[in-house]
């Protein structure tokens, strides 16, 4: 219920100090009815993210298999004080590996099909089953936000327009949907993912590692700037929904008054003011976009540069 009742304020006024998190905190009792899905869903979203390190391996294997390494991973870092110990235990785990043998290349080209393919099932069971549970969250909802406008006092239909109440109930409950299924997945895809590849990284060439994070505070700078502004945007641009949608059921409703009282330019010229709002608040969220989103992807490929560079120096040398 605690929910309903927020969705019935989205679009109005932010409250002072309450916090995003403490807003989302009505959803906890939603995400408690759906423990078993969503714990199966983290289970294949872990998986999906372990079998995603593995093929970079299984392609290293490859690289020094053909390079005639005695042992994989002998060569990944020339010249730089690496871990010895930890990247003689990685080794030790890598099993049917021999310098220049073609079962060896067999083998792990086999497993990088072999991953490939499970982790494109383990995918679809992560999409299946936590945006399965967001949509049924948003039922659950949807279902009792009705109950709560069904109880609500005459007053408040006073004070909220039809039209604003049916956005909330829509295009705001969509919003929140999105924030359950793939925010969720989303989330604990690039933790899992970041978590092993840097545990990885750090055995295999702990310097390289670091260099390879050099870029990360300038990108999480960009992401909370960019990420402040548009979650802004976006708020302004439900409130000029919610206005958009009471204004078209409001003539709707009334269409027989607006014609006999020959209010038709009126009604569009009050009409026009907030469409034409609307869609400037979207393309400046558009432009917001189109500059964030090449400034991230120029960041990510730094690191590859980075990568490029320091790789390749240390190797030739």
């Amino acid at each position: 219920m605690s929910t309903s009742a927020a969705v019935l304020r989205a679009g109005g006024p932010k409250k002072p100090g309450v916090s995003t998190w403490e807003n989302l905190r009505g959803l906890w009792p939603y995400l408690g009815r759906y423990t078993g899905p969503i714990a199966l869903g983290l289970v294949a979203l872990a998986i999906m993210g372990l079998i995603g390190v593995l093929v970079p391996l299984a392609t290293g294997i490859i690289t020094d298999a053909v390079a005639g390494s005695a042992r994989p991973f002998q060569q990944a870092a020339p010249g730089v004080a690496v871990d010895v110990g930890a990247l003689n235990r990685l080794s030790e785990l890598i099993p049917h590996y021999q310098p220049g043998s073609r079962g060896t290349l067999a083998f792990y080209c086999l497993v990088i099909v072999v991953c490939i393919a499970l982790k494109g099932l383990m995918s679809f069971i992560t999409r299946w089953v936590l945006i399965g549970v967001s949509r049924d969250i948003e039922f659950d909802i949807r279902s009792d936000l009705l109950d709560r406008l069904l109880v609500m006092e005459p007053e408040f239909y006073v004070r909220n327009r039809t039209g604003e109440l049916m956005s909330r109930a829509t295009n705001d409950l969509n919003a929140v949907r999105m924030v359950l299924g793939p925010g969720i997945m989303y989330t604990g895809t690039t933790i899992v993912t970041m978590v092993l590849s840097i545990a990885i990284l750090v055995v295999i060439s702990p310097s390289l590692t670091l260099w390879v994070l050099l870029p990360v505070p300038v990108v999480a700078f960009a992401v909370r700037h960019f990420g402040k502004v548009i979650h802004e945007l976006y708020e302004k641009i439900q409130a000029s929904l919610a206005t958009l949608s009471a204004k078209v059921q409001e003539n709707l409703s009334g269409v027989r008054v607006v014609r006999a009282y020959a209010q038709e330019d009126a009604e569009v010229r009050g009409f026009d003011e907030p469409n034409r709002e609307y869609v400037a608040k979207n393309v400046e969220l558009i432009r917001t976009w189109s500059m964030f989103m090449p400034s991230l992807t120029a960041l990510i490929g730094t690191t590859f540069l980075i990568v490029l560079w320091q790789g390749g120096y240390r190797y030739l040398h």
